[in-house]
């Protein structure tokens, strides 16, 4: 008996082990009957229970079963919030009047809650200022984000090297900031409050298929909540030659409204 895993994602039956071959001996003629590994990672679940051969009668030469697993599928529950705290003048017709020199106080806040899942984590929250504006950089409290100018967007990454909720129940993470922006000019705009996209990231297990030894394990899952009430999930394609992450998609994203 053999104990392989499957790649759903590309529909692959590899011969990858999740355990070591088993072996039953008798005599010819004599009943046989197989069973799944009982020591199988717990992030792992059977694919099919009875394969092709798994009940029979012992014959002369060798008989192979195949029983094949894989990765269960983390379930993600994420949230985006936040808001303007102070500063800034909403206008009659719901415009905001922003002046130079004047602190604005923001807050930003992603929580995710994650089941099903052992491994390494990565939140990522980006906060995009209005767009058209420019800032202060040196009289700004990023809250150890990092602010690139060019997007007017400010990140803050997380990385939680491994969770297990088999064992340990519901993980629950999340970046919660209070940042204060200095605008270098007077402008009236539409929206003040940031846009925040938060986002969690999921990867598949050391030893995968098609991961080699001490190379960077690809993305299993990446969650992302734009604070619309959608999560976006997309399935992007890893060259593993090259090691690159691409944005080639190998599925449609996936879009789920609260």
């Amino acid at each position: 008996m053999h104990h392989y895993i499957y790649d759903e994602k590309t529909d692959q039956y590899t011969t990858e082990k999740l355990d070591e071959d088993k072996e039953i001996v008798g005599k010819i003629g004599e009943d046989y009957k197989t069973e799944s590994s009982k020591n199988i990672p717990e992030n792992y679940t059977i694919v099919d229970e009875t394969p092709e051969g798994y009940i029979g009668k012992i014959i002369e030469g060798i008989i192979e079963i195949n029983y094949y697993y894989k990765l269960k599928t983390p379930k993600v529950d994420s949230e985006v919030g936040g808001g303007i705290i102070s500063g800034g003048e909403q206008t009659e017709d719901g415009k905001w009047k922003i002046k130079a020199g004047e602190e604005i106080k923001y807050e930003i806040k992603y929580n995710t809650q994650i089941e099903e899942y052992k491994g390494k984590v990565k939140i990522e929250v980006k906060a995009e200022l209005p767009r058209g504006t420019r800032i202060d950089k040196e009289k700004c409290n990023f809250a150890e984000g990092t602010y690139e100018e060019e997007t007017n967007t400010i990140t803050w990454i997380k990385e939680i090297e491994e969770i297990n909720t088999f064992a340990n129940g519901i993980y629950t993470d999340g970046i919660n900031k209070e940042i204060t922006i200095v605008y270098a000019e007077d402008y009236i705009v539409d929206e003040i409050a940031p846009k925040i996209i938060g986002k969690t990231i999921l990867y598949y297990p050391d030893g995968y298929p098609g991961i080699g030894e001490g190379e960077e394990r690809p993305p299993l899952v990446e969650n992302e909540e734009d604070g619309t009430g959608k999560i976006i999930t997309h399935h992007y394609i890893y060259k593993e030659k090259t090691e690159e992450y691409t944005e080639t998609k190998i599925a449609p994203d996936e879009e789920t409204t609260k």
